[in-house]
C-alpha cells in the first residue's frame, strides 16, 4: 500500500515538473523579443516588431468564428514601414494551424479580412477609418503611437531608452470579442484602462 502511494506521489510530482517546466519554456520565448534592444546590430526595428505581432496573436484569443479556415492576415495600412521584414518573419509560420499571410491595405475596405491590423506612426490620421472599418471585427488593432490606444487600437509599442516596449487596451479588444492572455499582460509595459 505504501509503495502504491508513493509511486502515485512520484508521478503527480513528475506532472507538476514537467507542466511547469512547459509554462516556464514557453514564457522564456516569449520573454525573447522583450530582451533584445532595438539598437541591435543585426536586427532592425522593424524586425523586432514583426516579431512581437507574430508573438501578439500567438497569445491572443480571438472568437470562435475568427478561427475560419482561412489564412491567418497581418496588415498593414499604407506604405509598408517593415521593408519586407514582416514577410521574412512570418514566412511559413501559422497561428492556430493557420498559415500566414500578409496583406499591405490603401484602403478600410477590406479590413475585416485581417485577423492583425498594423497602423504605423506615418498613418495615424487614416487610422480613424481603418478603425471604424475594424469595428465589432475580431481584428486585433496595433499601432505605433500610445495615442492609438485611445481611438480604439488594443496594442501600441513604446519606446524606453533602447528598449522596445508595448501597452494594452483590453476593454477595446473586448469590444471586438478579442482576449489577452495572462502572459501577454504580465509583458506589457502598462495596461491602459478606459
Amino acid at each position: 500500500m505504501r509503495r502504491i502511494l508513493l509511486r502515485t506521489l512520484r508521478r503527480r510530482i513528475w506532472n507538476v515538473a514537467r507542466r511547469a517546466s512547459r509554462a516556464a519554456l514557453q514564457l522564456c520565448i516569449c520573454l525573447l523579443p522583450c530582451a533584445v534592444a532595438c539598437d541591435a546590430q543585426d536586427t532592425s526595428e522593424y524586425a523586432l516588431k514583426a516579431a512581437f505581432l507574430f508573438h501578439f496573436a500567438q497569445l491572443t484569443k480571438f472568437p470562435a468564428e475568427a478561427g475560419s479556415p482561412r489564412a491567418f492576415a497581418f496588415c498593414t495600412v499604407g506604405k509598408d514601414p517593415f521593408g519586407g521584414e514582416l514577410e521574412r518573419v512570418l514566412s511559413a509560420k501559422t497561428i492556430a494551424s493557420r498559415p500566414t499571410t500578409i496583406l499591405h491595405l490603401k484602403d478600410a475596405a477590406n479590413v475585416r479580412n485581417c485577423s492583425v491590423l498594423f497602423v504605423g506612426a506615418d498613418q495615424e490620421k487614416q487610422a480613424t477609418a481603418f478603425l471604424a472599418g475594424a469595428r465589432d471585427a475580431a481584428v486585433l488593432i496595433t499601432g505605433e503611437s500610445t495615442r492609438i490606444l485611445h481611438a480604439g487600437a488594443m496594442i501600441a509599442f513604446e519606446r524606453d531608452g533602447e528598449r522596445l516596449r508595448f501597452q494594452v487596451n483590453p476593454a477595446n479588444a473586448a469590444k471586438s470579442g478579442i482576449s489577452f492572455s495572462s502572459n501577454l499582460l504580465n509583458l506589457a509595459s502598462s495596461i491602459v484602462r478606459d
